[in-house]
């Protein structure tokens, strides 16, 4: 059924949406779906995994993981970005290195983003404190 229909990408989907009853038979699904959604348009695939993210991520290729993860990473969503970067990682292939790179490049960007955050609250708390120690004003209108 499926064979003569992979392309179909509606089909694929309304049978990826009524079979989250069956884990295996969703996974291959999903597999399927993405690789017919690969074909047509990449950034739709991106939308795909992140619909259903981080279900079926393990069962994907490292080389489609990077691909994925780089889209994530360029698209600031850091978290997504990592974990698929990690599972990247941690398969063998010519994207092994740079999946590392990536990885790391994620976890500066999370440091970075916390230190900026905690300065950032560190600047509120002050101005509360001021704000709190302030002296009244009465403006005359």
């Amino acid at each position: 059924m499926l064979a003569t229909d992979s392309h179909n990408l509606t089909r694929l989907r309304h049978l990826l949406k009524t079979h989250h009853d069956n884990a295996v038979h969703e996974a291959a699904l999903f597999q399927k779906l993405l690789s017919a959604t690969i074909l047509r348009d990449f950034q739709s695939a991106v939308r795909l995994v992140q619909d259903h993210f981080p279900r079926h991520l393990e069962r994907l290729s490292g080389d489609l993981l990077f691909r994925i993860g780089v889209a994530f990473y360029q698209n600031a969503d850091i978290e997504k970005a990592r974990h698929c970067l990690e599972l990247a990682a941690a398969r063998e292939g010519s994207w092994q290195p740079k999946a590392m790179l990536l990885v790391s490049r994620t976890h500066e960007a999370t440091r970075r983003f916390w230190a900026g955050g905690i300065a950032a609250l560190a600047s509120i708390a002050a101005l509360n404190r001021l704000e709190a120690n302030a002296v009244p004003v009465k403006v005359k209108v």
